[in-house]
């Protein structure tokens, strides 16, 4: 015996021709089973939080993509990896190092020299003040949009950074 469906009754084909919110997920997401150590999961779901694992993994496994794609230069992508290379290996080799901070600060600089492109000019030794000053206006830039994106931490740490008074610089260097 066949049951009758209450409410009013659609015809077969509209049945199909809307897709469900299931079908519509399955066609923008796939499923992937993923095996992690059990301390790394319970990292990613504890950094998860409201949001969950689920979403913790999909943002860290697209930052990561982000950043490849980002820069196309070579050289530019190899000291955006070394430079990350450095803070979280100096994370674990010093986790409690009152130098840490110093270390990883001259690490990065001496990566900087390592990779500056041949013909670039060395800011501090070869760059006058007004020069400094337009590219400070676009280092600020960078700095405001990299930790802007980090969040309330990111505009915090922005909004302890000194400002640099140039005028004062050139005052100094200017003969009496």
């Amino acid at each position: 015996m066949a049951r009758a469906r209450s409410g009013p009754s659609r015809p077969a084909s509209e049945d199909r021709a809307k897709p469900s919110r299931q079908s519509k997920q399955a066609e923008r997401e796939i499923i992937v089973t993923l095996r992690l150590p059990r301390e790394l999961h319970a990292r990613l779901k504890e950094l998860g939080g409201e949001r969950g694992l689920t979403a913790q993994i999909r943002d860290r496994l697209d930052a990561s993509l982000a950043i490849e794609e980002a820069w196309e230069d070579p050289l530019f992508a190899d000291l955006l990896r070394a430079v990350g290379y450095v803070i979280v290996t100096a994370a674990r080799l010093y986790p409690s190092d009152p130098d840490a901070y110093p270390i990883v600060d001259v690490a990065i600089r001496r990566l900087l020299d390592a990779f500056r492109p041949e013909g670039a000019p060395d800011i501090i030794h070869e760059i006058y003040v007004p020069t400094t000053a337009q590219l400070l206006g676009k280092v600020e830039r960078l700095l405001g949009v990299a930790l802007g994106a980090m969040g309330d931490r990111g505009i915090a740490k922005l909004a302890g950074l000194h400002v640099v008074n140039l005028s004062a610089e050139a005052e100094k260097g200017k003969e009496p």
